[in-house]
């Protein structure tokens, strides 16, 4: 029995290119990093959302959040912090989370000021409870470890977090 090849080379508008490696197509290269920033992003939107504000400030002018290596007040609280380094705008009521913005667009402080916006968004979503969630899971830390490798894409990924925290990490994946 004689078989017939089909051949499709170029039907998809993809002649002259190489194909992608193992045939599958190619998905974006998602570090650990930004996994645990944008996930942070997304967290602190629904913490703040869920409980308002007030839970999560950190710092005071008595006891300011960020100094310099000389101890000069850098930002009196995190969210100052966060605020000029993009990750969040001031709003008539409080703060906005700027979940589009991504680790390489926040702005990173002097090396003087001795701690990073990644740093500062995680220690702020540490404080958030999850109570919308049945039993308070410790899905924080755990995004970036379980999901590092598995998304194709920034737009797949963001979606899968809103998801995963809406859903207290429960998820059919």
């Amino acid at each position: 029995m004689a078989g017939v090849l089909f051949s499709t080379a170029g039907c998809d508008g993809t002649a002259g290119q190489p194909a992608p490696k193992g045939g599958q197509i190619e998905s974006e290269n998602l570090s650990r990093t930004w996994l645990d920033f944008t996930y942070d992003l997304y967290l602190l939107d629904r913490l703040i959302e869920e409980h308002g504000l007030e839970d999560y400030i950190l710092g005071s002018e008595d006891s300011p959040y960020v100094t310099d290596e000389d101890e000069r007040v850098v930002s009196v609280t995190n969210f100052d912090f966060l605020e000029e380094s993009g990750v969040v705008d001031e709003v008539q009521d409080g703060y906005s989370v700027n979940t589009d913005v991504d680790l390489g667009e926040a702005v990173e402080r002097d090396p003087e000021v001795r701690v990073s916006v990644k740093t500062v968004l995680s220690n702020t979503v540490s404080y958030g409870e999850m109570d919308w969630c049945e039993t308070t899971p410790s899905i924080s830390r755990s995004y970036g470890n379980t999901f590092h490798g598995s998304h194709k894409s920034q737009g797949e990924a963001r979606e899968h977090m809103i998801k995963f925290i809406d859903s207290c990490g429960v998820t059919d994946e």
